[in-house]
């Protein structure tokens, strides 16, 4: 067993120079994705299949291939569900039983890009885990959830009409920007305001985030949040002892308070008074998909195929295009068949385990859930940023466990 392998499964704190050469590529790869949250071409996200199958050769080349099938081996069923993905959608192409070999072939790639980050966070793992980074990438997350805010509907920054849509940058949608919120928030909460002094630079990110998710007037994403911060306060409050399990609920209450009063409410309002229902839509989108998986319930219909097959089964047709279930679990489950469904719950379940190990993973599940009633599965930087911290968790898991 070499050294690096030692770090990632034992959790040694040796930081030996692959893992700093490992998380540069990580950070080189969040700057790739960052610009294109929105891109459905996902032509970025082939530069992360790119680097990953170059991290391959170079472990196979010094003899330390073993690292990459630790890592999948330990991120079990998010790797089952990224591997098992990639091979049906080659099937589908094979077989002919796509609606479109481009669509699915290109979404081939996507997953192979996830399966490949899964030993490149393993490789870079003692380095993320080092003081350093703990320091400092609160603040990147926390600077990176602020631009997002500054760049969306915050009415003293910027004044656009409630019926406008902001544009959260890098994310188009406000449910995608809320989803990254909810993914994120827990862990900065751990790191803000759990450990033996205040993070500042962490807190500050809570604050912003709780920020923008009321100010995008997601009414989803508001809903998760305030739920995943509230588990998160109780599960932490049960993990500490003495007077210091009031200091969560003191900071969180607090943050909340602050977060809700920078917040810009008046687009939220403006929803709930002119929106019918927060389903509104969806129940079509939901019941076309339900009827494709009863049509093709083995193979589907092709990956990325979804919006080319929903006209066949759409009872309401409003003349609006519509690209995505906004279910990324139905939608998974009629492109890709009712295995990649079982694939994902899999990794649901998962994360729940570990989530309830470990409240700052709390995210995770919550991401999961949201991805129930949308589609922040297929975008490039949530998926980047779910990989990345589910296989971190798993390998801090891994390290703690006897």
């Amino acid at each position: 067993m070499t050294a690096r392998f030692h770090a990632c499964a034992v959790g040694s704190e040796a930081l030996s120079t692959g893992s700093f050469w490992a998380f540069g590529l990580l950070v080189l790869l969040a700057l790739i994705v960052i610009p294109t949250g929105f891109d459905s071409r996902y032509l970025p996200w082939f530069c992360v299949e790119m680097i990953g199958m170059g991290l391959l050769f170079r472990l196979w080349w010094k003899g330390e291939a073993s690292i990459a099938f630790h890592a999948w081996r330990v991120a079990g069923p998010l790797s089952a569900w990224l591997g098992l993905s990639m091979t049906l959608a080659a099937i589908q192409i094979l077989l002919g039983t796509t609606e479109s070999r481009f669509d699915t072939l290109r979404h081939l790639h996507f997953f192979a890009g996830g399966l490949l980050l899964i030993p490149l966070v393993a490789s870079a793992y003692p380095a993320l885990t080092a003081t350093a980074s703990q320091k400092w990438t609160p603040v990147a997350a926390s600077a990176f959830l602020l631009v997002s805010l500054i760049s969306g509907s915050l009415r003293l920054i910027q004044s656009s009409s409630a019926e406008g849509t902001a544009a959260w940058w890098p994310f188009i949608y406000r449910n995608h920007f809320a989803a990254f919120a909810v993914l994120v928030l827990p862990v900065l909460c751990r790191r803000a305001f759990c450990g033996p002094t205040p993070h500042w630079g962490a807190a500050a990110g809570v604050v912003v985030g709780i920020a923008g998710v009321v100010s995008s007037a997601s009414r989803s994403g508001i809903v998760l949040l305030a739920i995943t911060l509230g588990a998160f306060f109780v599960l932490a409050s049960l993990r500490l002892r003495g007077k210091r399990k009031f200091v969560p609920m003191a900071a969180i209450l607090l943050t909340v308070l602050l977060g809700a009063v920078l917040a810009d409410s008046g687009v939220l309002s403006w929803r709930m008074q002119h929106n019918t229902s927060l389903l509104e839509g969806r129940v079509d989108y939901w019941q076309a998909s339900l009827r494709m998986i009863q049509e093709r319930p083995l193979l589907g219909w092709g990956f990325g195929t979804w919006p080319d097959v929903y006209p066949q089964f759409q009872t309401n047709d409003t003349g609006v295009p519509v690209n995505h279930a906004h279910s990324d679990w139905l939608e998974i489950a009629a492109e890709g068949g009712v295995i990649t469904l079982l694939a994902l719950t899999a990794v649901f379940g998962r994360s729940l385990w570990v989530a309830g190990q470990n409240p700052a993973l709390l995210g995770v599940p919550a991401f999961l859930i949201l991805a129930m009633v949308d589609y922040p599965l297929r975008l490039p930087l949530l998926l980047f940023t779910f990989v990345s911290i589910l296989v971190t968790a798993e390998l801090l898991h891994r390290r703690r466990a006897p």
